[in-house]
């Protein structure tokens, strides 16, 4: 997970989501997964990463004081 937080821009929003597996017979949703998401400057395009079932404490101490904007 730190190493890809590291490549994460500091403009990024992070997101807490839960996924379907795919699997047919399976109603549940798993998760919580983080992911980020930001906009290219280049290409003004949406980026997501994911990075991973926790998030990296340097990442989680940089979000606290706006943690209601940056959770779902």
């Amino acid at each position: 997970c730190i190493n890809r937080a590291k490549s994460i821009p500091e403009n990024a929003t992070l997101r807490k989501e839960y996924i379907k597996c795919g699997k047919q017979i399976c109603l549940q949703r798993h998760g919580p997964y983080y992911c980020s998401y930001w906009k290219d400057p280049e290409s003004k395009k949406l980026k997501k990463k994911y990075i991973g079932d926790h998030i990296p404490q340097n990442k989680k101490s940089n979000n606290d004081r706006n943690s209601s904007n940056h959770y779902s």
